[in-house]
């Protein structure tokens, strides 16, 4: 094994005894006139278990000249053998029968001896012998991890020792972030410690010692199936006096706090509180939602039999609000987050299903005229907003790297009031906004249309889940305007020939030519140097069609995968023609069947040059490979064409190439057509070794 760094785990005996007399240089005698020894006992063996890449170090110590041996191991001391200090620490692979297997498997033994201490037998007493004086700084070493220690038990002791209660009152209750749902939100509760031996009784004095303690009653509380947590049963007064340790021993396992809430009478005389039946008993909790504000606040408690009406909620919610006796309210149960039902004020409170805890939500009964133009329009409405809301990143499509503001949005927001947030915010008309979602951090490709109404809830979908980041365009037409426009791409023509800019616009199927330039021009204006006047090239499949004019209709070439539409610019010689004539360069390919027929393919970006009178091919061949900024070496195996209709007409580096045009197609049309033929692979002898009658294609290979 090489290029590896691990750890030897062979087997290596060492031995107890060991005489190193062939090894050392003898003295007659030390200064007291003894001979000194050459034998040596071990002491102590250092073992790592474990491999390079991480173990464990422990020791064994023979602490003097007997035969006891100690492992310490951490903080950890106890007695060991020698076999354990010595022969277990060899190393090794050992061979072990498994019966259930039927055969020997092999386990390497990672736990081994890495450094050992021998002391000369002559030398033994004087340095195994006790210790009278511990050094200063071992000795402040030892204090400081007895105090760390010390401190680290009193911790635990005192963690043990205490509890964490959530104490829920009246004022907590109205404390709480309506929004947040439920009464509590155990998570962001706040926690007071106790200690376990305390009771209810001691807990009453301590919060509340200006309450007669008679006066106060606990409530316990419980988790339900619908993950909302509520009171379900007060305290009896037996309970009282039991250590808070073994009440809520049931849950010492339980991750969230345990939860107490505080009732409190009103009354002057005993009895403070009605003894309270589980089964016929509710305690109700009440909210009130305000339609002209759209906030939710909490207001107050009250104990139901369960063979009462809901509609014997109405006066009670009055009294809490303040209202007439006989002002209208509709009320709501508030069942969890996700489920707000619009009670039946006829049902009792057995038959609607509800028990201690539950929570009634109650608002002004407002006549539809009136709730036009308030924030929501029903409670419902306001769960299902606030239920919904979402933290939303907004970017600008042609930034994407930068934030342009954060709102925490309702995902029921329609796409016409996004529109109106976002134009407020960033000072543009919301009708010439368009939205784009997003996908793993980056915009997706199609922006959403606003006549298809999505809320802000879909235009966060993505297939990897919910995204938080909507990407904003600014138009310079309406969107609806742009939405009944058809897109058409657009390849900008760099002077190069060798790459191109797709852009994509929105044109009107009776937009001309000059207004795709002019629309290009505008969105786009980097791209014109100002060299020439811009030229628009049709390519159609593969071929090239023609020089399109500037009043041409558009209408063909839009939702055509055939035809592509090039925008250029024109050369200085074309712009200088003379008795020159423009022509059209691409590439092509020759396709060969079996049957030895032939195929024009042509292929690659167009671009515009001009073929001049009296120049060779040789002389056009130098002033293209200086354009396309090619080797000379790639530009010798060129074959220049001259097409008519798709045909080639080959010529060589002699002709003069507007002699061999004027020959082959004459000089009456705009523009001519100039192939270059590249070199190809050879194919015959795959051809050769698979006859079929499928044809065989000779396809180009790029230089550029």
């Amino acid at each position: 094994m090489t290029d590896i760094v691990r750890k030897v785990n062979d087997r290596f005996e060492f031995y107890p005894v060991i005489d190193l007399a062939e090894f050392l240089s003898h003295k007659e005698a030390d200064e007291n006139g003894e001979k000194e020894s050459t034998v040596f006992h071990l002491q102590a063996v250092l073992v790592h278990s474990g491999t390079m890449q991480g173990g464990h170090y422990y020791a064994y110590i023979r602490p003097n000249e007997g035969p006891n041996w100690f492992r310490f191991d951490d903080d950890v001391v106890k007695s060991a053998t020698e076999h354990e200090a010595v022969d277990e620490n060899f190393g090794s692979e050992e061979d072990k029968y498994n019966p259930h297997m039927r055969l020997a498997e092999i386990r390497r033994r990672y736990a081994n001896a890495y450094m050992l201490i021998y002391v000369r037998d002559t030398a033994a007493k004087e340095i195994l012998s006790e210790v009278s004086e511990i050094p200063p700084q071992l000795a402040e070493r030892l204090r400081a991890d007895e105090v760390r220690e010390e401190e680290v038990r009193r911790k635990r002791e005192e963690e043990l020792s205490n509890m964490q209660l959530v104490i829920v009152d009246a004022a907590v209750l109205k404390e709480h972030d309506q929004s947040r749902f439920d009464l509590i939100s155990p998570k962001t509760a706040k926690r007071t410690t106790f200690k376990k031996y305390h009771t209810l009784n001691h807990l009453k004095k301590q919060l509340y010692p200006d309450t007669a303690p008679e006066k106060i009653r606990f409530w316990a509380w419980i988790n339900r199936q619908n993950k909302t947590t509520r009171p379900s049963r007060p305290y009896a007064p037996k309970d009282e006096d039991t250590e808070l340790a073994l009440l809520f021993r049931s849950r010492r396992y339980d991750s969230t706090p345990t939860q107490l809430y505080v009732e409190f009478s009103d009354r002057e005389e005993e009895p403070f509180f009605d003894p309270f039946d589980n089964v016929s008993d509710c305690l109700t909790f009440f909210k009130y939602f305000n339609l002209r504000t759209g906030e939710m606040e909490y207001l107050g408690s009250k104990m139901f039999r369960a063979d009462q009406k809901t509609g014997d909620f109405a006066p009670y919610c009055r009294e809490l609000r303040g209202l007439p006796p006989d002002a209208p309210v509709v009320l709501y149960e508030e069942v969890k987050p996700s489920m707000v039902d619009l009670l039946d004020l006829k049902q009792t409170l057995d038959g609607a299903e509800l028990g201690n805890g539950d929570i009634i939500a109650f608002e002004d009964d407002l006549p539809d005229s009136e709730r036009e133009g308030l924030p929501f329009e029903s409670t419902q409405v306001w769960y299902e907003t606030v239920r919904s809301r979402r933290k939303v990143e907004f970017k600008d499509k042609d930034d994407p790297k930068e934030v342009a503001f954060t709102k925490e949005l309702s995902g029921k927001m329609s796409y016409e009031d996004v529109s109106k947030l976002v134009g407020k915010e960033i000072g543009h008309n919301p009708q010439m906004l368009r939205f784009t979602g997003s996908t793993d951090g980056k915009p997706k490709p199609s922006p959403f249309r606003s006549c298809d109404r999505p809320i802000l809830e879909a235009m966060l979908k993505s297939y990897l889940g919910k995204e938080k980041t909507l990407y904003f365009e600014k138009l310079d037409m309406t969107i609806e305007e742009l939405e009944r426009k058809k897109e058409l791409d657009v390849f900008w023509q760099f002077p190069n020939a060798k790459s191109t800019d797709e852009i994509l616009l929105a044109v009107d199927p009776d937009d001309t030519m000059a207004t795709v330039v002019a629309m290009l021009q505008k969105k786009k204006p980097d791209l014109f140097k100002g060299t020439g006047r811009p030229l628009v090239v049709t390519h159609n499949y593969c071929h090239i069609a023609k020089v399109n004019p500037m009043t041409e209709c558009v209408a063909e070439y839009i939702d055509s995968y055939r035809l592509r539409v090039f925008v250029l610019e024109a050369p200085e010689e074309v712009e200088n023609l003379g008795d020159g004539k423009m022509a059209l360069v691409t590439n092509y390919d020759l396709h060969q069947y079996y049957d030895g027929s032939h195929r024009v393919a042509e292929h690659s970006n167009p671009f515009v040059t001009a073929v001049k009178p009296g120049e060779t091919v040789k002389e056009f061949k130098e002033r293209m490979r200086a354009r396309l900024e090619i080797s000379a070496k790639q530009a010798e195996q060129w074959k220049i064409s001259v097409m008519d209709g798709g045909r080639p007409t080959l010529t060589s580096d002699d002709h003069v190439l507007f002699d061999k045009v004027k020959e082959v197609v004459g000089l009456e049309s705009e523009h001519v057509e100039v192939g270059i033929q590249r070199p190809k692979p050879e194919y015959h002898s795959y051809y050769r070794s698979h006859q079929d009658s499928r044809s065989i294609k000779f396809r180009n290979q790029s230089q550029d």
